[in-house]
């Protein structure tokens, strides 16, 4: 009977060990990304959870169009509304997986404005 204990008890432990250093795996793998870049803003709304998003269009080559739009949360009222339309900024925004990204860094930056005026 100690016998017995003594093997569940090794077991356990063994299994907890290889859990606690991750030799196995049994939560999803979460991926971390974070992009500062610069863009136009072409719109802002409020959802119905009043949560605060921007629409920021990017210079992007792989698209047809040569741009493409990202949604980015904004975490407060008070940034979401000094934030304005069809002007340029320079945006820092972080994400997890397929979660919407979250603003970190604004800053308005006209001089890509004027550097790229055609391409928006």
């Amino acid at each position: 009977m100690k016998k017995l204990l003594l093997t569940i008890a090794i077991i356990i432990t063994l299994f907890l060990s290889f859990e606690f250093l991750g030799v196995s795996n049994f939560m999803p793998d979460t991926i971390h990304n974070s992009t500062i870049t610069s863009g136009l803003i072409t719109d802002k709304k409020l959802d119905e959870g009043n949560n605060y998003f921007i629409k920021l269009k990017v210079i992007d080559e792989k698209q047809s169009s040569g741009t493409r739009e990202v949604k980015i949360r904004v975490p407060s009222e008070n940034v979401w509304n000094l934030i304005e339309i069809d002007r340029t900024y320079f945006v820092g925004f972080q994400w997890k997986n397929n979660e919407v990204p979250k603003l970190t860094q604004i800053e308005i930056n006209d001089e890509f404005a004027e550097i790229y005026e055609g391409k928006f």
